[in-house]
């Protein structure tokens, strides 16, 4: 049962990554994820056809955000696995902290 997803797994990993041929990388992952025994038809159902056909027109880091969710979606065991990561978020939720100056109230000032 858990046969594809170390091929799943890859193909998040390539996502994540986001260098030059991450697209070309992910979709050989899911060529041979869905090349094994387990997931052998997976090829056939519209979820994987339309997660394929999404890494080839995907662009910028919030698609390849969402192409990781639901890449990860379609892993044998994705129903028992709780993922969140800070680094699927990226770098535009980034805290930037600053310190704003407030004038003290009245009663504030008073000792």
């Amino acid at each position: 049962m858990g046969e594809p997803n170390s091929e799943i797994n890859a193909s998040v990993a390539a996502i994540r990554s986001g260098h030059a041929d991450w697209q070309r990388e992910a979709l050989n992952h899911l060529g041979r994820a869905a090349a094994t025994d387990w997931a052998g038809s997976c090829s056939t159902l519209p979820e994987y056809r339309a997660l394929t056909a999404a890494i080839g027109e995907a662009r910028g880091d919030e698609g390849r955000v969402r192409l990781i969710h639901r890449t990860e979606a379609i892993h044998s065991f994705a129903s028992m696995i709780s993922r969140t990561r800070r680094r699927d978020i990226g770098a535009f939720t980034t805290r930037k902290p600053r310190t704003e100056a407030v004038p003290f109230t009245p009663d504030q000032r008073r000792p």
